[in-house]
Formats: structure tokens, C-alpha cells, sequence
């Protein structure tokens, strides 16, 4: 799947993902992720490649929607589906 902002999408965690990675998507990814940018080295993660997403289900309950990095080597992303 080719990954471009704008994006909606469900996210999993890899078996070996880090607890991180596995909290953000167990607390935030219930109505999925809109993807904002995927870089090929992130600082923030120690220049490895990551996505930034928008949790969905924060907006929905009228709340700021959590906005972070995660580790591509960490998680599947599949278009989210109806």
C-alpha cells in the first residue's frame, strides 16, 4: 500500500514492537490514525523510518487528537475500511 498524508488508516503492532508503539495504538487507535507524513529517518526515533499519524478517536470524543511518531519497523498499516 502506498502511504500518503490525508490517509486514513488502522495501524498493529508487530509482535516485537516496542511497548511504546503497542500503548499508542491500544489507547489511541481505536477509530484509527490519519496519516500526516512518513519520513525515511526520524530524529525523534533515531533516524530510523517512521509515520507521524493523527488519532481519529480523540477528535471524535471532542478532545485534542494525539499527534506522534511511530517506527515503521513496529507496526502494519492497512487503509482503514468501513
Amino acid at each position: 500500500m502506498l502511504i500518503r498524508p490525508g490517509l486514513h488508516v488502522r495501524v498493529f503492532p508487530l509482535h516485537d514492537a516496542t511497548q511504546r508503539t503497542q500503548n499508542r495504538v491500544r489507547e489511541r487507535g481505536r477509530s484509527g490514525f490519519i496519516v500526516r507524513e512518513q519520513r525515511a529517518s526520524v530524529v525523534a526515533l533515531g533516524n530510523i523510518p517512521g509515520i507521524l499519524l493523527m488519532s481519529v478517536s480523540d477528535s471524535e470524543q471532542g478532545r485534542d487528537p494525539w499527534l506522534g511518531w511511530l517506527p515503521m519497523c513496529d507496526i502494519d498499516v492497512q487503509l482503514w475500511e468501513d
